[in-house]
């Protein structure tokens, strides 16, 4: 076993007292060999707080006030920076992590990699075998959904392999991947943040990869509500107006304005249309700093745009879609995903 002492663990906390506890148990091994572990609790009222003091060599840093998903590994990134750290696994307090799989990580690290483990769904109280993300795939429309979601772990392989983007709830990065500017981009505050982190990185060279034989569970829990509807659709328009390059844009416009009608009857259907204009007009409030973002963003970038659209997807890539979204949702589905291979030339 190597040692570890140049490895920071960083997990973002908000009323997570129901699962806190098996997460830090299940760093101990990691613990022992060196790695320091920090806890960045966003204002929890529950016995979050109560619970991490109770671990032996884990910080906690409690804040006041709830900093969003964003914000506090920001902060708790720079307190583990200047710790000494050379690479920061984030994670989620609802996961439990393989005794194996921070190790496989470790030995899979390189400067420009980004490593994501093997999610798992944790199902009736044990570690299950059904995937909950083996990298994300993003379509360009700018939808990302957890890749390969309810399907058997075999499907991932044992290789090493590039994915489109990395879930937040797991991954490896190194310190030297943000020099110059934070991990996440905090007017995002929670929601495809990772997805955004994930873009920016690639357009700056980096590698993204599923490490299939580092394995994490994941006690995911689907839930929607019409507050995290408003930041996804907030956000994935801060993410396709200040990372799309424009020649993308333009040729996505027309399905980009027929996913605008059924965003809107969707989130009718789930009683939250409000948030669809409340979501627009936050993103037109934003246009000045969306543009500042955006020729920043562009001029950091490194790859060409070919290159960056071939990992983008055709389609959604998702079956639970296809499933609950029902057969005017694959009609649907099929056309965009014509438009994309046929359009836009893209796999």
């Amino acid at each position: 076993m190597k040692p570890l002492a140049k490895l920071g663990i960083l997990i973002i906390s908000y009323e997570n007292a129901w699962s806190i506890r098996e997460c830090l148990e299940s760093l101990k091994p990691a613990r022992d060999l060196g790695a320091k572990v920090l806890v960045v609790d966003n204002a929890s009222t529950d016995a979050t707080r109560d619970y991490v003091g109770a671990f032996e060599g884990v910080e906690l840093l409690s804040s006041e006030e709830n900093l969003g998903f964003a914000k506090g590994n920001n902060v708790g990134f720079e307190r583990l920076k200047d710790a000494g750290v050379s690479h920061v696994l984030f994670l989620n307090p609802d996961t439990i992590v393989d005794e194996q799989a921070i190790q496989v990580l470790w030995e899979s690290r390189a400067d420009r990699r980004i490593l994501q483990p093997l999610l798992l769904l944790f199902e009736d109280g044990k570690r299950g075998t059904r995937i909950n993300s083996a990298g994300n795939p993003l379509n360009y429309l700018g939808v990302s959904v957890a890749g390969k979601l309810y399907e058997h772990q075999n499907v991932a392989g044992s290789e090493i392999r590039q994915v489109a983007t990395v879930t937040g709830a797991a991954f490896l990065a190194p310190v030297s991947a943000f020099s110059d500017e934070s991990p996440f981009c905090e007017e995002y505050f929670t929601y495809v943040e990772d997805t955004e982190l994930s873009w920016r990185l690639r357009q700056r060279g980096y590698e993204l990869l599923l490490v299939p034989e580092s394995k994490v569970w994941h006690q995911y829990r689907a839930t929607m509500s019409t507050r995290k509807l408003y930041f996804i659709e907030r956000n994935r328009w801060y993410l396709l107006l200040t990372l799309w390059s424009f020649p993308l844009l333009l040729r996505s416009l027309l399905a980009l304005s027929i996913h605008e009608l059924v965003s809107f009857a969707f989130l009718v259907k789930q009683k939250s249309g409000w948030a669809f204009f409340r979501s627009r007009y936050a993103v037109l409030a934003k246009l000045p700093w969306i543009l500042r973002r955006r020729r920043y963003l562009r001029s950091k970038s490194v790859m060409q745009d070919a290159e960056l659209r071939s990992y983008l997807s055709a389609g959604f890539e998702s079956t639970e879609l296809e499933r609950s979204g029902g057969k005017v949702f694959q009609v649907y589905e099929a056309w965009v995903t014509w438009y994309g291979r046929n359009l836009l030339g893209l796999g």
